[in-house]
């Protein structure tokens, strides 16, 4: 239901006309409509402020949206948008709800979501060092646009700040900033709280290539005598012995292992499928050796 508000008969608006337009005694507004286009009207509010408006009717709901300031845009410029507007109604749109949903869409910031980003990551169980790095980088390095809103931040924007960070932190910092960011808008599609991915089609800072550098048995054997004592030795002998992954085997539990297998749940691997390993006769020595905790 639109507001009730004094409204004289209709005039040819122009720009002869509206500074002719005055609110009447006690009236805190007054909207003139158009004798030439009907729903096409100028609104003038106490202060002087005057308002280009369309009114028009959605089924049984009539609707009317501003067109813009009458000091700012000509009758005739005014009059062309109302008749776009009315076009569009014809045409089975909602002018006023496509505008209301359009500004929720941008309200929709990057900083605010990035805490509930970060609850998601949690509860996939991923890595404490994951789950920092997600926070580090949308925190810090994807700080500059976090006052824009998540679907108005285009590759442009994207690969500038990633140039901004590979110069600032080194490239490899750099694309890990684009892989984390990429990570968020994939969640916010699904969430159906962004539109599309801005971070696809743009250009990792770096081309990386997989590592092929593995330690000699001389090497490991040094590592072994150096890996210091208690907790530490422990888990950098059994990394040594299993092939494991560090937090695989920092956060074992005693449930885990079954005679001289060890069996990881799904929850503590990085892929999400349990798996089984058999233990050599030093590694169950070792897990021999380490004290029991709850």
């Amino acid at each position: 239901m639109l507001p009730m508000c004094f409204q004289e008969t209709a005039m040819l608006l122009t720009k002869q006309n509206v500074p002719k337009i005055t609110l009447p005694a006690g009236k805190g507004e007054v909207i003139q409509f158009d004798e030439r286009l009907k729903g096409f009207g100028i609104r003038v509010r106490a202060g002087g402020r005057r308002t280009w408006i369309a009114q028009f009717r959605v089924g049984a709901k009539q609707r009317r949206i501003s067109l813009g300031d009458a000091e700012k845009i000509d009758p005739d410029r005014a009059r062309a948008l109302a008749k776009q507007t009315m076009a569009s109604v014809i045409l089975g749109r909602d002018p006023q709800a496509e505008r209301a949903k359009a500004k929720a869409d941008a309200a929709l910031t990057l900083g605010p979501l990035v805490p509930r980003y970060l609850a998601y990551v949690a509860s996939r169980q991923r890595a404490a060092g994951y789950q920092a790095a997600v926070r580090r980088y949308l925190e810090q390095a994807w700080a500059p646009l976090h006052c824009r809103g998540v679907n108005e931040i285009d590759r442009a924007a994207v690969a500038a700040r990633l140039l901004e960070i590979a110069e600032e932190n080194g490239p490899v910092a750099g694309n890990r900033a684009r892989s984390i960011l990429s990570a968020f808008y994939t969640w916010g599609i699904g969430e159906g709280i962004a539109f599309s991915n801005p971070v696809s089609g743009s250009h990792k800072p770096i081309e990386e290539t997989p590592r092929e550098r593995v330690l000699s048995d001389e090497e490991l054997a040094l590592v072994w005598r150096l890996a210091g004592s208690g907790d530490f030795q422990a888990i950098v002998r059994l990394l040594i012995l299993t092939g494991c992954r560090a937090n695989e085997i920092a956060g074992m539990l005693w449930s885990e292992l079954q005679g001289d297998m060890l069996r990881i749940g799904s929850g503590r691997s990085k892929n999400k499928l349990a798996h089984e390993l058999p233990l050599s006769g030093p590694a169950i020595a070792i897990l021999h050796g380490i004290p029991r905790r709850d």
